[in-house]
């Protein structure tokens, strides 16, 4: 019997036991602990580990690169193909040597390793690398495809355009037009004075015909309505004792109502602009430029003409002096005026109001000076972030709104922030809690809440305070 010393059988314990229990490092680990681009990575113990680092960069050397580079050759597919040939794990070893022959020479071929899987990006990449140069022709084929059907699109859309161009330009034209038409300033207290002079008030053809809650009213009765509580005689309401303030001969004219402006625009054969005549006109693009220019904050009117807030086709004092809103106030009023005239068609009973942005910006100011809407939705909207004056601030008319109202807002809002929604929503103070609700949806919609929101829990609030609609009956 042969007896090995206990030294030997240390060895064989240690070289076991390490076989066992330890996993063995990858090639190309292996290799880069011995080198960093040419030099030693960690202190040699022994000869024999220098041995294997110069035999490494002698291999380097015969084939013409470095250490690195025989480290990166490695990676990938044969540091695969070597640890699946040394598990320890059964199942997880090649079955027998014909599979490992046959993995090494799909290696060879540029073929998918059953070592490596099969995952799609490994298989695409290898597909690459057998057919490299049908792949980059076929990448450059699908680019320029790509690009010749945006070319053909950008050219269909360059001839919708024109076509579209050429179908409107007759409106475009009329447009233009009507914007030429419209007079450069403001209607002057003497020009309105030369409409009571010449028998404006006196005469019913100038003038629409009079409606009061629902009703129609006389030329008589209608005009009663805007006689001078001292004279007894029809002139603006701010006229005092029924003529002009002095020195305010050519400052604008205020304080006259939907029907007297109409009046007096046929008396010059004119017409009222609408809302859209006036934000053709106004074009709110340059706001930022003429706003700063025009008379916001100033407590008194100043003569037309005098501010610096130009428009883009000349006009001037589009902003400031007078208050455009109450344009958009008598066109509101006015709507309401023509639903109540049509009992047959619409219940003026059940009438709601949604504004969106915009709109929903001025909805307290329009539901608080008229309270016919009896609900109402405000779709993205909240405090104005522009100061304006006491009479057009519409922050102002918030505590006085009346009618239930429920706001749908974005978080991330950019035009109207959390802050400008909270500073409208929590000054409704005459409303209580049933009779307001603020919905505000986390998401990234910008300034448009999702669906669910502006439309569907706005049909829930105007079912529950208008009642659910019915189908009329032919």
């Amino acid at each position: 019997m042969i007896v090995a010393p206990i030294s030997s059988w240390n060895t064989v314990h240690l070289v076991t036991h390490s076989v066992l229990s330890e996993d063995p490092l990858s090639p190309s680990r292996s290799l880069r602990r011995k080198t960093n681009d040419g030099t030693v990575k960690e202190h040699l113990a022994d000869e024999s580990r220098n041995d294997e680092s110069n035999q490494l960069h002698a291999v380097a050397r015969e084939r013409s690169t470095s250490p690195l580079a025989l480290v990166r050759s490695l990676k990938g597919d044969l540091d695969n193909l070597a640890m699946m040939a040394i598990q320890k794990d059964p199942t997880r070893r090649y079955s027998s040597a014909q599979d490992l022959h046959t993995d090494i020479d799909r290696y060879f071929a540029k073929l998918p390793l059953r070592a490596c899987g099969d995952s799609l990006f490994y298989v695409a990449a290898k597909f690459l690398q057998r057919h490299l140069t049908a792949a980059l022709l076929s990448v450059a084929v699908l680019i320029l495809l790509i690009f010749s059907i945006a070319g053909v699109q950008s050219a269909n859309r360059k001839l919708e355009m024109r076509r579209r161009l050429a179908e409107q330009l007759p409106l475009i034209l009329e447009l233009r037009d009507s914007r030429q038409t419209l007079d450069r300033c403001e209607v002057t207290n003497a020009e309105f004075q030369k409409f009571i002079d010449q028998g404006g008030y006196e005469s019913p053809g100038y003038w629409p015909t009079f409606f009061k809650d629902g009703k129609e009213l006389s030329f008589a009765d209608g005009i009663k309505r805007f006689c001078n509580p001292v004279t007894s005689e029809p002139a603006p309401s701010t006229w005092p004792n029924g003529v002009i303030p002095a020195g305010l001969e050519n400052h604008p004219v205020h304080g006259i109502s939907w029907y007297e402006a109409s009046a007096y625009a046929k008396f010059r054969g004119k017409m009222l602009p609408t809302l859209y005549h006036w934000y053709a006109a106004a074009d709110i693009r340059f706001a930022a430029a003429i706003v700063p220019q025009s008379n916001c904050a100033g407590h008194n009117t100043i003569p037309v003409g005098e501010s610096h807030g130009i428009g883009p086709f000349g006009t001037e004092d589009m902003a400031g002096n007078v208050c455009e809103i109450q344009r958009i106030a008598l066109d509101y009023r006015r709507s309401l005026d023509i639903a109540e005239q049509l009992p047959e068609l619409i219940d003026s009973s059940k009438i709601a109001y949604y504004g969106y942005s915009w709109g929903a910006m001025l909805g307290p100011l329009l539901t608080s000076i008229d309270d016919r809407c009896k609900a109402a939705v405000l779709h993205c909207g909240g405090a104005s972030p522009n100061r304006a004056n006491a009479v057009t601030e519409t922050s102002n008319f918030f505590p006085y709104v009346r009618t239930p109202t429920l706001m749908v807002n974005c978080r991330y809002d950019a035009i109207f922030p959390q802050s400008a929604q909270e500073a409208m929503f929590n000054n409704f103070r005459l409303l209580d809690p049933t009779q307001k609700e603020h919905l505000v949806y986390n998401t990234d919609y910008g300034h448009c809440a999702p669906r669910e929101g502006y439309i569907n829990q706005a049909q829930k609030w105007l079912d529950h305070h208008l009642g659910e609609p019915k189908r009329a009956s032919n």
